[in-house]
């Protein structure tokens, strides 16, 4: 494969950063082979080769030798380590801070400073290549590598939706709603939280099937499509079936939990103590009137795997449909 995957090692929650590398990365003979920059990619370390030899440099070590350096340059020195902004300097970036606890982005290639204005605080995303920025009035926008604007210093708080599909969730006034890469809103900031809050869904909690990004006000949830058409209204008591349990006959059963069956392309919704199972552009596939839509752990055939349970009777959803 030429795909390495990151994940922070306590944070499964989140959704893998993917990197793609130019050569592909191999198994052979049961040692695995990689290229300097896949190498550099997965495990957070500069490699330099010569004729002779690797070199190959640890984050820690950068860091206490461009500490050093940015003291020459007229700053107090690098801003308060954090392990993203570390990796800046895999890249030939870094964060100085000035007198004053002010923060510049500089190019670590020739020592220049590449934004003209200062800022409260600044994090390298690794994964989109661009940093997140906090203005003096403590309002969030980002900027690119070269210091250009992508997004406007106007917002409470901004994070990462989707890098494939360029959303970010936003935050104004306590509410959340989703832009785009070029600034333009997708969703309104009128919601009380955006993305699913079930801890048993691993993946992107902030797009389900690829495709719908869930939303939640007054403890209803609906959900958009990325184009930012509302296509679930907020009607759901839950999206998702989230016990790890059903009882079936008097008999309880350890089952999976289940936000979505992609061979369906359906998602699961909740109301009034009833599942029911709608596609992705709110089309209904199973009548919100079951007891519960749920997947059997060992069972890895996607045909095979999906169950409802119907006046106590359990029965396979893809048979169903």
């Amino acid at each position: 494969n030429n795909k390495v995957y990151k994940l922070p090692v306590n944070e499964r929650e989140k959704e893998y950063e993917e990197y793609t590398v130019e050569n592909t990365i191999r198994s052979i003979n049961g040692k695995m082979y990689a290229s300097i920059e896949a190498i550099s990619k997965a495990f957070n370390v500069l490699l330099e080769e010569t004729s002779q030899n690797f070199s190959i440099y640890t984050l820690d070590y950068l860091i206490s030798i461009y500490d050093a350096n940015v003291k020459k340059w007229g700053y107090t020195g690098i801003a308060e380590q954090s392990f993203e902004n570390d990796k800046a300097l895999l890249h030939g970036y870094l964060i100085g801070k000035k007198e004053g606890g002010l923060y510049k982005i500089i190019d670590t290639n020739n020592t220049k400073e590449i934004v003209l204005d200062r800022y409260k605080s600044i994090e390298f995303n690794e994964n989109t290549q661009e940093f997140f920025i906090t203005d003096t009035l403590d309002k969030m926008g980002v900027i690119n590598l070269d210091g250009t604007t992508k997004i406007n210093t106007m917002y409470d708080s901004i994070s990462l939706l989707s890098k494939k599909y360029g959303l970010y969730i936003v935050e104004q006034n306590k509410k959340y709603g989703v832009i785009s890469s070029e600034d333009k809103s997708i969703i309104y900031p009128e919601y009380d939280s955006i993305g699913l809050n079930n801890s048993n869904f691993l993946g992107n909690k902030y797009l389900i099937l690829d495709e719908l990004i869930p939303v939640c006000k007054d403890k209803k949830w609906g959900a958009y499509n990325k184009n930012g058409n509302l296509v679930l209204g907020l009607e759901y008591d839950e999206l998702g079936y989230s016990s790890t349990a059903i009882e079936i006959n008097g008999v309880k059963q350890l089952v999976e939990p289940v936000i979505a069956i992609k061979r369906a392309e359906g998602v699961v919704v909740k109301k009034e103590e009833k599942y029911g199972l709608l596609d992705i552009t709110g089309k209904e596939l199973v009548p919100i009137d079951v007891e519960g839509i749920y997947a059997i752990n060992e069972i890895v055939d996607e045909d095979e795997k999906y169950f409802m349970l119907y006046n106590g009777k359990e029965l396979n959803v893809i048979e169903r449909l």
